[in-house]
């Protein structure tokens, strides 16, 4: 669900110029929604970590860990309790129904952006995304920081979305791209969380909870440090990852989109678009 947030988002920034205006205005309802499931998709991922960690140590080891599961659980039930109480929210019925009403909506007619062909604006749109996912790849220098990987994540999710909305145009060429993006998004994902992990063990750290004893504080530090190492880990397979999409796949489908993209009608010497000629009829 979280997932169909973030796309119905995606989806609405990408075809905005077409989208009915009803629909625009849900967008910040997407992102609460999308926040709140977020929170405890988040503490999922850390808990079920923390589970793979507790079983590879060895017994005395494990101990130090219960204070630290028994927080984060509390931490996941109350978020779930947030998010079960904004599913029974006035607001989000709300939204349910405002977004029911816009979609069953007569769509538009005549002139305007929604009478162009899908070939003539799907190149633009892939150009767009592609060029803001190759700017924030090279923000990625000598030294990036977790908001530089986060900020290539963000883009690069945006750029997949965008080839999933309009594959079916060019298939050959889009598909094999998407496969690329994904093993990047896998990579700066897990990246993401580990920095999201970080944050949380810090922030318990720091909130000097009585139930953290000296030995589950330095067991934090360890896996902040497991954490820490991951990270490095999946930076250094980031830059190949990014190569195999912004190669020779990515010349590949410009290349189609460009070949396929309709050509604008040619000029009169007044400067008007000429018309096609009538069919010759015999007789």
């Amino acid at each position: 669900m979280r997932v169909a947030c973030r796309r119905l988002r995606a989806a609405l920034s990408l075809f905005r110029d077409v989208v009915p205006p009803a629909v625009l205005k849900l967008n910040g309802e997407l992102a609460w929604i999308g926040g709140v499931l977020g929170t405890v998709r988040d503490l999922d991922v850390q808990l079920e970590q923390l589970e793979g960690w507790e079983a590879r140590l060895p017994e005395p080891d494990r101990e130090p860990l219960l204070a630290l599961r028994s927080l984060l659980d509390e931490q996941r039930a109350a978020a779930r309790v947030e998010l079960l109480e904004a599913f029974d929210s006035g607001r989000y019925e709300s939204l349910v129904n405002r977004f029911g009403r816009a979609l069953r909506a007569r769509p538009r007619r005549g002139a305007g952006p929604w009478s162009l062909s899908a070939r003539e604006v799907a190149p633009n749109l892939i150009r767009q995304r592609f060029a803001s996912f190759r700017k924030a790849a090279r923000r990625i220098a000598a030294d990036p920081g977790p908001d530089d990987y986060h900020r290539l994540r963000i883009r690069g999710k945006r750029l997949r979305y965008t080839l999933e909305f309009l594959a079916d145009l060019y298939p050959e060429e889009a598909r094999p791209l998407i496969k690329r993006l994904v093993v990047l998004q896998d990579i700066l994902g897990a990246h993401h969380d580990a920095v999201v992990a970080i944050e949380r063990l810090r922030d318990f750290a720091f909130v000097g909870d009585d139930r953290l004893a000296p030995a589950t504080a330095f067991a934090m530090g360890e896996i902040a440090e497991r954490y820490r190492r991951q990270m490095t880990d999946l930076e250094s397979e980031a830059p190949a990852a990014y190569a195999g999409i912004a190669g020779k796949k990515w010349k590949t489908l410009r290349k189609r989109f460009d070949a396929e993209r309709p050509q604008p009608p040619a000029e009169t010497a007044d400067g008007s678009p000429s018309l096609p000629s009538p069919p010759l009829v015999d007789g």
